[in-house]
């Protein structure tokens, strides 16, 4: 946090900080006239995926895990990949 020595030097002109007049004028504003695109919450955060994913625990063999992790960054995604074609045949 700034010690007061520096605040002046920190003043947003454009933006000052409100005084008690400036509160005593201000008038709340009612959702409803709100435009839409203020009225969508918020979201925070990785936006949700359409095909999502779930984290498991799995054990599998060592050449297995090794030969995935060999072809690099994405071998998780790979490994899906190489299961859902697999699933596709004998479903």
């Amino acid at each position: 946090m700034p010690n007061d020595k520096h605040k002046s030097q920190m003043v947003d002109e454009e933006n000052p900080e409100w005084t008690d007049e400036m509160f005593s004028r201000a008038t709340r504003v009612e959702d409803s006239s709100l435009p839409e695109a203020f009225k969508a919450q918020v979201r925070r955060g990785r936006p949700p995926e359409i095909n999502r994913k779930l984290p498991i625990s799995i054990r599998l063999s060592v050449d297995v895990v090794e030969f995935f992790k060999a072809s690099g960054k994405g071998w998780q995604t790979r490994m899906d990949a190489v299961l859902k074609e697999y699933v596709s045949k004998h479903h």
